[in-house]
């Protein structure tokens, strides 16, 4: 669940042309994988 959390923060940046290694797709992939940890969490 985390990965899929953080690939999609990181695919988020590349709509508006950022790179994948950009800062705003680092940023993006690490707020993700929180995300999707409180998800988790919540859920269980």
């Amino acid at each position: 669940m985390i990965f899929v959390g953080s690939t999609l923060g990181a695919y988020i940046p590349t709509l508006w042309g950022a790179s994948w290694l950009s800062p705003a797709s680092l940023f993006g992939s690490t707020i993700g994988g929180i995300a999707s940890i409180y998800l988790v969490y919540k859920t269980t």
